[in-house]
């Protein structure tokens, strides 16, 4: 109903570069342009340098340093992560922060450097490049795609020299996977009975042994019993089970060829291959004994066996206190850290779940808030209130949670500083409201206290005036009249009739509906006929709906008839009737028939929820009245 001006975020780009180019232009318009961010002729600038390669390496070398991020960069990134994953900014701007293409023509003209090399010189100047470990994922990416130049024999049997046991190696199985040569068949059957620490590496080999080569996965699993090499073996078995990095789809049935995979593994491998793939597919899984001492026997486990571990130490009695405490700290990613939170309040690690309410991810904090805070009775400790401080909403939503089950004049304060949260689902955009919904939580929490002090609604009332939440402001200024004394009413009253802001009119007027008990006669008798008449309507509709509640039948009829007689306010004659009819029914009937018998609006204030159209409106007041009438027509109709 309200229409606040706000200003909205705005995402700058650079997509309106241009770079006009010479026959053969100077490498050093190319070095500038590598540090842009998007350009839409990026392509036709990189064909024009690649004419002369070695005059292109200098750019080369500028293009490899932009896209190589610095401290600051990285520091910035990080800091801009934890704004995401805490949630303390709006899913848009979220969205417009991981948006982010610095590099962007630097990445394009080294992908097509390098199409440009394995079409000329060839990949051996690659290998030798200065730049080759920068370079060396875009080369093996470059084999792969429809229109990819396929690699001959010895660009790969140089790929995987250069990539084995490199963090770029999942490439070339990929890359291998797109151009499949059974020469490299004892290699890959290698790479899976050795594993790799990095379960895209081995995913990628075993995808590449599925498609080509599925041979070598029964080889591997028919040599497991004769190795003693647990940790191996159970890799094995997880990434048999992992549907997404086999399949690409995060849900669904596990392949026919996997499941076949899993079933002839040894009966203990077995066991915990159907239990990863139960996990994977949100499934109850089940270990026996063996297959539990077997995963508690790995000391040193990888990342990817203790998160098996830790998932089914929900169902199964593993010990998987080590886990938890590796798994929970800081530098862990999120789902590591939010597993392990999990983990440890459902086995009841109080030393953990305590230590996790300052947690730099706030949904880890927010899970352990709850876990500490559901049981106790208010008033909460200071150590949960404290985190209403905390800037991030999920933490602030768990608190507002435990303090609406609880309810206590002790968490105040708390209250208060939520209440002046601005954090939102949505920026607004235009004429958008605000909409903070931790905000209004706490404010209707405060509305519901027995009483508050005036110092509270003193600053209820300033945020008032100030906030783009116009829902919000209706509540604040709905506690101050509830709780507030005399003066306060009365201020409450006079920002109805006066003021910079529409909205904070509107919110006063809405305020004096849902607190009308709390109002004096008194006050009540400051509405004016005037003041009904000079007043936006999206204000004045409110006070007509206190009047028909709380008017005396003198200011009624004296309102009725000078709405009757304004040509741009005689609709309001229609909704002081129908407020009127729930306590005076014959003065009611008397106040509706000043209107035209048979009109849509007549028969409205006579009780009728018929559907009317605002054109049936606009012939009894203008067409910011209709608007707030017919509104007032949906709101009884929907209350049927």
């Amino acid at each position: 109903m309200l229409r606040h001006r706000t200003t909205p975020s705005v995402c700058t780009r650079t997509s309106d570069v241009r770079i006009k180019l010479a026959r053969r232009p100077s490498p050093w318009a190319y070095t500038r342009s590598v540090y842009f961010g998007v350009i839409t002729n990026d392509d036709t600038i990189a064909a024009g340098a690649l004419e002369n390669l070695s005059a292109f390496e200098s750019v080369v070398d500028e293009a490899v340093r932009a896209y190589t991020t610095t401290d600051e960069e990285r520091k910035r990134s990080e800091e801009n992560h934890l704004l995401i994953v805490n949630e303390e900014i709006s899913e848009d701007y979220a969205e417009h922060l991981s948006d982010n293409e610095d590099g962007y023509t630097a990445d394009k003209y080294l992908e097509s450097y390098i199409d440009a090399v394995r079409a000329g010189p060839g990949y051996a100047h690659l290998i030798s490049h200065r730049h080759l470990k920068s370079l060396r994922s875009r080369w093996l990416r470059s084999m792969v795609g429809e229109d990819a130049r396929k690699p001959t024999f010895e660009e790969l049997e140089a790929a995987y020299a250069s990539s084995y046991g490199t963090e770029d190696e999942s490439e070339f199985w990929a890359a291998l996977d797109a151009s499949w040569m059974p020469t490299f068949a004892e290699k890959l059957e290698r790479r899976l009975k050795d594993s790799h620490p990095d379960p895209t590496v081995r995913s990628a080999a075993l995808r590449a042994a599925f498609h080509h080569c599925p041979q070598a996965v029964s080889n591997v699993i028919s040599g497991l019993s004769g190795r003693n090499d647990a940790r191996s073996a159970i890799e094995l078995a997880i990434d048999l089970a992992d549907i997404s990095a086999l399949t690409g789809r995060r849900r669904g049935a596990l392949p026919a060829d996997a499941r076949a995979k899993i079933e002839a593994l040894p009966d203990t491998l077995r066991e915990i291959g159907a239990a990863a793939s139960a996990i994977y597919q949100e499934k109850h899984p089940f270990v026996g004994k063996s297959a539990i001492e077997l995963l508690q026997s790995i000391v040193d486990a990888p990342d990817d066996v203790r998160r098996l571990r830790l998932e089914l130490a929900f169902h199964e009695p593993l010990d998987v206190s080590q886990d938890v405490k590796l798994f929970i700290k800081a530098e862990r990613p999120l789902d590591d850290a939010l597993l392990a939170i999990k983990v440890a309040i459902a086995r009841g690690m109080t030393d953990v779940v305590d230590g996790a309410l300052g947690h730099k991810y706030a949904k880890v904090a927010a899970e352990a808030l709850t876990a500490v805070a559901a049981p106790k009775a208010g008033p909460l400790p200071q150590e949960i209130l404290s985190l209403a401080e905390r800037k991030s909403s999920p933490t602030r939503k768990a608190l507002l949670a435990q303090l609406q089950a609880k309810p206590h004049v002790d968490h105040v304060d708390a209250l208060m500083t939520l209440v002046q949260d601005d954090w939102s689902k949505h920026s607004p955009r235009g004429t958008d409201d605000g909409n903070y919904p931790i905000a209004r939580g706490a404010a209707d929490l405060l509305s519901e206290f027995p009483s508050l002090g005036d110092a509270t609604v003193s600053k209820l009332v300033e945020l008032a005036r100030h906030t783009e939440d116009w829902v919000l402001a209706r509540t604040c200024l709905g506690c101050a009249l509830k709780h507030g004394d005399d003066a306060r009413r009365s201020e409450v009253f006079q920002m109805s009739q006066k003021g910079k802001r529409l909205a904070v009119g509107e919110a006063a007027s809405g305020a004096l509906i849902n607190q009308v008990e709390y109002l004096s006669d008194e006050l009540v008798s400051r509405i004016t006929p005037k003041s009904l008449i000079s007043l936006p309507a999206s204000i004045a509709d409110g006070l007509v709906i206190v009047v028909g509640i709380r008017g005396t039948t003198e200011a009624i009829d004296r309102i009725a008839t000078a709405l009757n007689s304004d040509q741009d306010r005689r609709l309001f004659v229609a909704l002081l009737a129908r407020v009127l009819r729930e306590r005076d029914l014959d003065h009611a009937e008397r106040i509706s028939s000043l209107l035209p018998s048979r009109h849509p609006a007549r028969h409205w204030a006579d009780g009728s929820n018929d559907e009317v159209s605002s054109d049936a409106l606009i012939d009894l007041g203008d067409a910011a009245t209709a608007k707030e009438v017919l509104h007032w027509i949906t709101v009884t109709r929907a209350a049927e």
